[in-house]
């Protein structure tokens, strides 16, 4: 565990528990690292992450799990902005499973999606992002295309497997 250099007293594991050693009768100003530890209880956002509320100078900020484990645990180089969860389970926040990156990959890879494709030329392939795919094949897909029910460039949605 480590604790937090922002959030002193506040710990944070590499499966993404979060402790205490701030005494909640002094509105968690007081950090005492001779008692035990308390798990922070970490609640669903609307969107499927697990956040935590920690405090300092007695004011409450409730943040993402997931990011205070990549602050803690991952190096970040190139200063990317964003936290992937490798796996798209938004509440799996181990190390292993996180990655920084910047907004399009993030958005790319949460939208990544395996599709079997009919190109022009009749052959079928497997495509796993199709925005990607429409990228590098300089074509704008609509919902109509995603669904198998239009062409574009002469490319068509066969099927979506995932």
């Amino acid at each position: 565990m480590k604790e937090h250099p922002t959030y002193k007293g506040y710990f944070i594991s590499r499966d993404g528990r979060v402790f205490s050693y701030c005494k909640k009768s002094r509105r968690h100003e007081e950090v005492d690292y001779s008692i035990e530890p308390r798990e922070l209880k970490q609640h669903y956002d609307q969107c499927g992450y697990k956040r935590v509320k920690l405090y300092k100078n007695k004011k409450g900020i409730t943040l993402k799990v997931h990011r205070l484990v990549a602050e803690l645990y991952l190096e970040n180089k190139d200063n990317l902005p964003c936290v992937n969860h490798k796996n798209k389970i938004r509440d799996d926040n181990r190390v292993e499973n996180l990655e920084w990156c910047d907004e399009q990959y993030n958005n790319e890879y949460s939208m990544a999606k395996s599709f079997l494709i009919e190109t022009p030329e009749g052959d079928v392939i497997e495509v796993y992002n199709l925005n990607k795919f429409a990228r590098e094949k300089n074509f704008i897909i609509s919902g109509r295309f995603s669904t198998g029910k239009a062409r574009s460039k002469g490319y068509k949605v066969i099927k979506k497997i995932t």
